[in-house]
Formats: structure tokens, C-alpha cells, sequence
């Protein structure tokens, strides 16, 4: 069995999508909408809303399962927001017992 070099490479649950300053720009808007539809079609599943960090003073954040760290980032990458900088995907490492089923179709 050939192990992952990176753990980029490693199909993971618990994902997430960090909010960073490229939406701070007027343009970009963290289209959680979006972002679900596109990782869907890639294998992604389990979709949650959370607080970053599990802090409630935290902007909310896309949370999902069974996808590649690396699979998101080629998935997103044609957005207009993560076309030039990328997208930085987290593992969610804090509690998720509040975090919400995201069902928004």
C-alpha cells in the first residue's frame, strides 16, 4: 500500500474553508451556496455551517467530509475569488456540536 506523501493527499473529514482577507474585498463574497455545489460534484459530503475555531465570535465557515485537501483547492480554483491566490482549506480540529447541517439547495 503506497502512503500519501503529504497529508494534503489524504481523503479527509472535517474540512473547511477559511475565510481569509481576499473577502474583504467588495467583490468576493464567501458563497457557501457555491462552494457546496462545486465540492459536491467532486465527492464531498456531510455539509456543515460552524464557527471558525468553534468560537461564536468567528465568522461562519463551510464544513465538509470525504474529500482531498488537495482535490478542494483544483475544485475552487476556477472561482473568480481563488483563480489568482487559492483557497486555504483547513482541518476542523475544534468541537462541532454547534455546528448546523448546511441544506441550502
Amino acid at each position: 500500500m503506497k502512503r500519501a506523501k503529504y497529508k494534503s493527499e489524504i481523503i479527509t473529514n472535517n474540512l473547511c474553508i477559511r475565510r481569509s482577507s481576499i473577502f474583504n474585498n467588495p467583490k468576493y463574497k464567501y458563497n457557501m451556496f457555491i462552494y457546496k455545489k462545486v465540492l459536491q460534484e467532486h465527492g464531498a459530503t456531510n455539509f456543515r455551517i460552524g464557527h471558525y475555531g468553534g468560537h461564536f465570535n468567528q465568522p461562519t465557515v463551510l464544513i465538509f467530509d470525504n474529500i482531498k485537501a488537495k482535490r478542494v483547492t483544483q475544485a475552487l480554483s476556477n472561482l473568480p475569488e481563488f483563480h489568482d491566490w487559492g483557497c486555504i482549506v483547513d482541518e476542523v480540529t475544534w468541537d462541532l456540536s454547534h455546528a448546523i447541517t448546511y441544506t441550502e439547495d
